[in-house]
């Protein structure tokens, strides 16, 4: 990849993301949450995309060999976590009073930030790992 390849790979992740949150929880409304959780994170391992090989869609993103393989996969990927943080809020206000669900809101969000904070910092260093194995230091991010 070259120039700005791999940042619009990323990015069409977000587009596919915000247009089918509102779907997802419409789904979520008709589809008991437990089946619908476990289609949306099993699918993130499980869906398979063809370009010029079957590849898995989180794992082998970075087996992908050209940037419209990437870009096929990370569109999927955004397709089936449309559904994850908004659909957890609305999972925990099935489990929680209203006065515990600000709280337990507030710790997943929280947690979700520091995990983007540590995975910038890992990012970073896995992507120095260019040349090892054949990858380039973006697939080794993904694998």
């Amino acid at each position: 990849m070259t120039g700005n390849d791999y940042n619009l790979a990323l990015s069409l992740f977000f587009v596919k993301y915000i247009l089918f949150e509102v779907p997802s929880n419409i789904a979520l409304r008709k589809i008991p949450p437990s089946w619908w959780f476990s289609f949306i994170i099993g699918g993130w391992g499980l869906v398979w995309i063809s370009t010029t090989l079957l590849k898995q869609v989180m794992i082998f993103m970075g087996f992908v060999h050209n940037l419209a393989g990437l870009i096929v996969a990370r569109v999927f990927l955004g397709l089936l976590e449309a559904g994850y943080f908004p659909g957890v809020a609305f999972y925990l206000t099935l489990w929680y009073r209203r006065q515990e669900h600000s709280f337990r809101l507030a710790l997943f969000f929280t947690m979700a930030t520091m995990a983007g904070a540590f995975g910038g910092v890992f990012a970073f260093g896995i992507g120095h790992m260019g040349g090892v194995g054949g990858k380039a230091g973006w697939a080794w991010i993904f694998m």
